[in-house]
């Protein structure tokens, strides 16, 4: 049998290179970014997440007033879109360990928390599901990041809350709170605003005075006994707001009084002059004035008797409605002397409890940063003046080892900042376990600029329309 080697060699080269094609087909698969094993996580997710990020930090330089070539700018000294990158990968390769572990564990959502998922992702498709689309998006992928969060819940309470396999226990909570915490009473005065230098250096003075009198008033004051200051001081300045409305209406008065008294010397000059035509002068003056004196008079006298006459009515009639409002007052009073009693009976009401773990150089050079910092290095139970931009303080520093309720009833908070870099920890051990594979095709296709072109394309469109 005679073989055509020719027509052979090109049969093979043209099925080589079909096979060549599929194989690099099979490579540019971009509905994937990553997988693990046989979990993949879809592209939508990745872009889900460097879009909501984007669009954080898109808001953050239009504040700034950067509104044109947002890569031109950085992040936490990296290109934004390198920084996008980063944010989007780190937090996708964290949803699959998540999920992961979850099923690891054995954990289930529970049937609220499975109805909330979809509630939630429903109300966010009706409104702005063509928005994420838009951007590569499906509500499956939404319906998944959003998940991520309830996982994440699941397993920090299945390690480290109450009953769980790494539950810390009271007593360390609490020295936890005592190393981490500052506990404070202060008097706050507000700064001068004024515009003008010299009004400005006069409120000044004045401000300045009050906290030295106050402090003063402090020396020897236990923190317990700050609080009697702290009433002391705000019904002086309620005294002083209120003597310098009186001074200005006052003030208001006089300038009306002048006004009144060259108004009617105006009006004698005018008389005096105009003698020519007496009779017709004196006749329009009174008749004017007549007028004008009956018709405000009167005004007023039937405005406020069809008032009375409306509210007389009004009740009479409608005794529902009377009922309704004396209800509504009790009700309204009640409320209020349940406050004034509440406010009386609390201990703490006064009291301020920061927790500084983790406090940066940045956050404390804030102005609330800058007294967290002063109160953390002051002596305890001695008051001392602070001041930062806007305010002078008298402040007070207590014992937080004093405060042993305060786990009680705030067990959660303190537990997840406690826990907080012990979990992160635990999600990189479970990242690393997970031994997760990219797709480096589908990340270089879905970039941080393609991404912002479709949100600016639909924003445009959505505009014209």
């Amino acid at each position: 049998m005679f073989i055509n080697m020719a027509k052979f060699r090109r049969t093979a080269a043209l099925l080589a290179c079909v096979i060549a094609a599929v194989s690099v087909t099979g490579c540019t698969d971009t509905t994937y970014v990553l997988k693990s094993g046989d979990d993949e996580v879809k592209a939508g997710v990745y872009i889900g997440f460097m879009q909501d990020e984007l669009s954080a930090q898109l808001n953050m330089l239009y504040n700034q007033g950067v509104t044109n070539d947002p890569f031109s700018q950085k992040v936490e000294d990296k290109p934004l879109a390198d920084y996008l990158k980063e944010y989007a990968l780190k937090n996708t390769k964290e949803y699959l360990a998540l999920k992961k572990q979850f099923s690891a564990e054995g954990l289930k959502l529970t049937d609220e928390e499975t109805k909330t998922i979809s509630t939630t992702v429903n109300n966010v498709w009706k409104s702005n599901g063509e928005y994420y689309e838009n951007a590569g998006i499906s509500k499956e992928s939404y319906k998944e990041i959003y998940k991520a969060s309830f996982w994440s819940r699941g397993l920090f309470q299945a390690y480290y809350g109450k009953g769980g396999k790494e539950n810390p226990s009271d007593e360390d909570m609490q020295k936890y709170i005592n190393d981490n915490y500052i506990r404070y009473k202060l008097i706050s005065i507000d700064k001068s605003t004024a515009t003008d230098e010299e009004t400005k250096k006069t409120e000044t003075a004045a401000l300045e005075k009050d906290r030295d009198d106050f402090l003063k008033k402090a020396e020897g004051v236990s923190f317990e006994d700050f609080d009697k200051l702290i009433t002391e001081y705000d019904e002086f300045k309620k005294a002083k707001e209120e003597a310098e409305k009186a001074d200005d209406s006052s003030k208001t008065d006089d300038s009306s009084a002048t006004d009144d008294s060259s108004k009617a010397d105006d009006s004698s000059a005018t008389d005096d002059s105009s003698k020519t035509d007496d009779s017709s002068a004196t006749d329009d003056s009174s008749k004017t004035d007549d007028s004008s004196a009956t018709d405000d008079s009167s005004k007023a006298d039937d405005s406020s008797a069809t008032d009375d006459s409306s509210k007389t009515d009004d009740s009479s009639a409608t005794d529902d409605s009377s009922k309704t409002d004396d209800s509504s007052a009790t009700d309204d009073s009640s409320k209020t002397d349940e406050k004034k009693e509440e406010e009386e009976t609390d201990p703490y009401k006064n009291e301020i409890m920061i927790n500084l773990d983790g406090y940066t150089d940045e956050q404390f050079s804030t102005a609330s940063g800058k007294l967290y910092k002063f109160v953390q290095g002051m002596e305890t139970g001695k008051a001392q003046a602070f001041d930062n931009e806007y305010c002078y303080y008298i402040v007070i520093k207590g014992d937080v080892a004093g405060r042993t309720d305060y786990l009680s009833g705030n067990y959660d908070s303190v537990l997840n900042k406690m826990k907080q870099k012990d979990y992160e920890a635990k999600i990189q051990e479970w990242i690393s376990a997970a031994d997760i594979k990219l797709n480096d095709k589908a990340i270089n296709r879905y970039t941080p600029e393609v991404i912002y072109d479709r949100m600016k394309e639909y924003a445009e469109k959505n505009q014209a329309s």
